[in-house]
C-alpha cells in the first residue's frame, strides 16, 4: 500500500521565477526503437531508481557534465547517482505545481514523472545508438501498466544527444488514470538544486493526455536552431530517386548543413529533422561504407530561410548500394585497469554493411583475473572467463552497446590484462571481417602521473599503451592523451596542444574516444583539443570525476628511414594556467639487419632485470663517440654516459624500479634500442 508524504515544494515558481536555461518546444514524434537495448537493472519493481548506468559519453545538464544516470520507475531519469537503488517518489497529489519529495527529484528529466508499476508488466530498456561524435543515450519505457489503472499501458522514450546536449521526449501513449493522484503529471527538467525547471506547457502537474508526441529541450547550445529541414536517406534499390515501399531507411547517418555548422543523424527509419538558424544552408549527406550518393545529383540541397520558424521537408537522400553484404564491427575497452579496483567495461557493435544480419553472436573473454559484478542477465557465462551474449538481428545501420562493472585483479603493477570481443553473424558475406575482432590491453596501475601521453604499442595485446616503442616505416600510430585536474578548484575549460611530429602527416589524423565532448582543429601542424564548459572538479573534491582523456590516430609521413624517431609531446592547459607538459613519447623505426652493417643487433646486455650494473658487450671496432641514453616510463631522459671501451659498465643503482629504453648512439648515428628492467 502506497503512503503520503507530507513534504512539498512549489515547482510552479521555480518554472516561471527562474532564469529559462532551455527552450522547449514540440517535434515530430520520432524515437528510436522501444524494445531495442539493454535491460535497466533494479527497477522491476514499483517505486524504485535503478543502479548507476554509464551513458558512454559526457552529457551536460544546466551547466554540469555528467557520465552516468539511474533510471526511476515511475518515469524520471536522474543525474544525482546517489540514489541508486533508492525510493523513487510517485504522490502529485497536493496541488497543482508541486512536487513531492523534492531531493529525490533534482537534477531530473521527468518525462513524464507519474505513477506507473513497472514490477506488473511492461519493459524499461536502455542503449546507446548512432556513433561518435553523434551518439544518443536512450531510456524506454514500453506498455508499463498506470498504477491503479493497471490496464492502460505507457510508453515513452527519454533521447539524451552527445555533443548538442539536446533531451527529447517521444511519447507513444500516455494514458489519464483520474482516479490516482488526480491523474496529474509533470513534463519537464530541473536543475541539481531545486532553482531552475523548465517545464512543458500545461503539463505542469495537471491532468492531461498524449499520444505520438515529441518534445526537445534545448539548451541553446547554437547548433538547433528554429528552422526545420527534414527528409529521409534510403537505399534507392531501383535508382527513381523516391523511397518505395520496399526499400529501408539507412539509421545513424550525418546530415550536415554547411559542412558541419549544423548537423543531426538519421534515425532507426533513416529520417532525419535538421534545426538550422537563418540564411542559405547547404545540407548534404556523409554516406555510409558501401553507399554513394545517388540523389540529389550534386550531392547538396540549397535551402533559403529568411526567417525563423519555417520549413523545409522532403529532402531526400537516396543511397545506391555499392556492395551487398554485412559489416558487423565490435569494439571493446576500458580507460584504465587499476590493481583490486572495480572498472567499467563497454562493447558497442554495429552493422555498417547494406544488407541485415541475423543470429548475431558476441563472445568476450576477460583476463583470468578480472571478474564481472553483478553479470546483467543477457550474459551467459560459458566458463573459463568466457562469455556470450545473443544479439539476434541487425540491421544496417543498427548500433548496441553491453556495459557492465568488473572486479579487477591484484597482480604486480604493469602486469598487462587483455580483454577481447568476437561478433559473428549468419550471413556467409561480411564485407570486412577485419573489423569483428576487438582487443584491449592495459598494465596494471597504482598510483600515476594523470597527465601523460602514451601510444599504443605494435604489440599491442602483450604491451598496451607505452611511452616507447619500434615501428615499421608504414605502421599507423594510436596516441592516448589523460589528464586529471589536481588543483584547488574546477577547470571550467581544457586545452590540448600537441604540435604533430615532423614524420607523422597531420592531414590523416581520426578523432578518437574521449571522457567528454571537445572540439578539435589543426592549426599550422598543432593539433588543439578544446574541452568547452567540461566543468571538470578538482581531485581533492571528487577524485573520480576529476580525469578525462582523449585518443587519436595518425598516419605517418611517406619516406620515414631507419633509424628515425619520432618524437611526440603535449601540453595541457587548465583555464588560463601554464601549460602541464607531458612525458615525450619514442617510436623508432629500427635499422634493419639487411643493411650492410656488421654492429646492427650486435649489443649484448645482462642482466635482466639489472639491480646495480648493467654490462654491455660493443660490436664496434673503436668506441670513440660512443654513448647511452637511459629514458624511463614517461620518455624523459634520466641518464646519459660516455661508453669508453666496447666491454663497458652502465651504473643503474640511482634508477628507480621499473622499465626503461636504452639507446646506444655511435658517431653520432642511432645504433640500437633495448628494454630492460631495474629491480
Amino acid at each position: 500500500m502506497k503512503h503520503f508524504l507530507t513534504c512539498f515544494i512549489l515547482l510552479l515558481s521555480m518554472a516561471t521565477q527562474a532564469q529559462i536555461n532551455y527552450s522547449v518546444y514540440p517535434i515530430a514524434y520520432n524515437p528510436d526503437p522501444f524494445t531495442i537495448g539493454n535491460v535497466v537493472p533494479g527497477v522491476s519493481f514499483d517505486d524504485i531508481y535503478s543502479g548507476v548506468i554509464p551513458i558512454r559519453f559526457s552529457f551536460s545538464f544546466y551547466g554540469f557534465n555528467y557520465d552516468s544516470l539511474v533510471v526511476g520507475s515511475n518515469g524520471a531519469i536522474c543525474f544525482n547517482d546517489s540514489l541508486a537503488g533508492m525510493n523513487c517518489p510517485w504522490s502529485t497529489t497536493s496541488s497543482p505545481y508541486t512536487i513531492i519529495n523534492p531531493n529525490n527529484l533534482y537534477n531530473s528529466i521527468m518525462a513524464p514523472w507519474h505513477d506507473i508499476n513497472p514490477g506488473i508488466g511492461g519493459s524499461i530498456k536502455y542503449a546507446v545508438n548512432g556513433s561518435a561524435p553523434f551518439r544518443r543515450f536512450v531510456v524506454s519505457y514500453y506498455q508499463i501498466p498506470m498504477f491503479s489503472c493497471t490496464s492502460s499501458l505507457f510508453s515513452q522514450q527519454i533521447i539524451l544527444y552527445e555533443t548538442t546536449n539536446i533531451i527529447e521526449t517521444h511519447i507513444l501513449n500516455k494514458p489519464l488514470c483520474s482516479s490516482w493522484n488526480n491523474g496529474n503529471a509533470v513534463h519537464g527538467i530541473v536543475n541539481q538544486n531545486g532553482t531552475n525547471a523548465d517545464i512543458v506547457l500545461g503539463r505542469n502537474n495537471t491532468p492531461w493526455t498524449a499520444s505520438n508526441d515529441g518534445m526537445r529541450f534545448d539548451p541553446g547550445t547554437g547548433i538547433y536552431m528554429h528552422n526545420l529541414v527534414t527528409g529521409k536517406v534510403f537505399q534507392d534499390l531501383n535508382g527513381n530517386c523516391i523511397p518505395d515501399s520496399n526499400e529501408i531507411g539507412i539509421a545513424n547517418r550525418p546530415v550536415i548543413a554547411n559542412s558541419g555548422d549544423f548537423y543531426t543523424y538519421t534515425d532507426a527509419n533513416g529520417n532525419y529533422a535538421l534545426h538550422v538558424d537563418t540564411g542559405t544552408f547547404n545540407i548534404g549527406e556523409i554516406p555510409p561504407l558501401y553507399y554513394a550518393v545517388a540523389c540529389p545529383s550534386t550531392g547538396v540541397y540549397t535551402i533559403n530561410f529568411p526567417a525563423q520558424f519555417d520549413t523545409s521537408a522532403n529532402n531526400n537522400f537516396s543511397d545506391s548500394i555499392l556492395y551487398y553484404c554485412s559489416d558487423l564491427t565490435i569494439d571493446i575497452g576500458t580507460i584504465n585497469m587499476s590493481r583490486c579496483m572495480t572498472e567499467w567495461v563497454g562493447i558497442t557493435y554495429c552493422n555498417n554493411g547494406t544488407v541485415g544480419d541475423t543470429a548475431v553472436v558476441i563472445q568476450f573473454a576477460l583476463n583470468d583475473s578480472i571478474q564481472i559484478l553483478n553479470s546483467p542477465a543477457n550474459i551467459t557465462n560459458l566458463g573459463n572467463n568466457n562469455y556470450e551474449v545473443v544479439v539476434g538481428n541487425i540491421n544496417p545501420g543498427q548500433c548496441g552497446n553491453i556495459a557492465f562493472q568488473v572486479q579487477i585483479g591484484c597482480d604486480s603493477l604493469g602486469t598487462v590484462y587483455c580483454i577481447q570481443a568476437y561478433i559473428t553473424g549468419a550471413i556467409a558475406y561480411d564485407c570486412d571481417t577485419t573489423n569483428n575482432l576487438s582487443n584491449d590491453c592495459h598494465g596494471l596501475i597504482g598510483s600515476w602521473d594523470p597527465n601523460d601521453l602514451q601510444v599504443a604499442a605494435q604489440n599491442f595485446i602483450n604491451e598496451g599503451f607505452v611511452m616507447a616503442d619500434d615501428i615499421d616505416d608504414n605502421d599507423e600510430l594510436s596516441y592516448l592523451i589523460r589528464f586529471q585536474n589536481t588543483g584547488t578548484d574546477t577547470a571550467y575549460n581544457v586545452k590540448i596542444k600537441d604540435m604533430i611530429p615532423s614524420q607523422l602527416n597531420a592531414s590523416t589524423i581520426v578523432m578518437g574516444a574521449s571522457s567528454h565532448n571537445y572540439n578539435w582543429v589543426v592549426i599550422n601542424g598543432e593539433l588543439i583539443i578544446d574541452f568547452i564548459n567540461i566543468h571538470l572538479p578538482d581531485s581533492f573534491t571528487n577524485a573520480l570525476n576529476s580525469n578525462g582523456f582523449v585518443k587519436f590516430k595518425i598516419q605517418q609521413n611517406a619516406g620515414n628511414l631507419l633509424g628515425t624517431i619520432i618524437v611526440n609531446q603535449a601540453g595541457i592547459y587548465f583555464d588560463s594556467n601554464p601549460a602541464v607538459v607531458t612525458n615525450q613519447t619514442f617510436n623508432t623505426i629500427p635499422l634493419s639487419t639487411g643493411i650492410t652493417n656488421a654492429y646492427i643487433n650486435k649489443i649484448v646486455f645482462m642482466p635482466n632485470p639489472v639491480n646495480d650494473k648493467l654490462q654491455l658487450v660493443l660490436p664496434f671496432e673503436s668506441t670513440g663517440n660512443t654513448s647511452i641514453e637511459i629514458i624511463d616510463a614517461l620518455g624523459k631522459s634520466v641518464q646519459i654516459q660516455r661508453l669508453d671501451n666496447t666491454i663497458a659498465q652502465v651504473d643503474c643503482s640511482g634508477l628507480s624500479k621499473g622499465i626503461y629504453l636504452a639507446r646506444v648512439t655511435h658517431k653520432g648515428q642511432l645504433y640500437n634500442n633495448f628494454k630492460f628492467i631495474k629491480e
